[in-house]
């Protein structure tokens, strides 16, 4: 359920609308929703990435410490520092 929070928090955060934030990157409106409800426990880390984009593209408020705190919340490990962009690998 943490990262349910986190990502709820987060997008707030931003002032995105759910279904702004699956637009922006990429996913389905519902698929968001289901997350934020906790429906949803273990996203991919590529989702999560995507999702860390998307916010950090549309809100100046947003850090890279929020993107870990999501990382985290989602089982993963913080972004490496030596990395410019979060944009997964295609």
């Amino acid at each position: 359920m943490e990262f349910a929070k986190a990502l709820h928090k987060l997008r707030i955060k931003a002032k995105l609308t759910r279904y702004r934030l699956a637009m922006e990157a990429n996913v389905d409106p519902g698929h968001v929703g289901r997350l934020e409800r906790g429906e949803r426990r273990h996203p991919n880390r590529d989702l999560v990435l995507r999702l860390s984009q998307a916010l950090l593209d549309n809100s100046g408020d947003l850090t890279l410490e929020d993107v870990d705190w999501l990382l985290k919340a989602a089982g993963y490990g913080p972004l490496p520092r030596n990395h410019v962009s979060i944009r997964p690998y295609r």
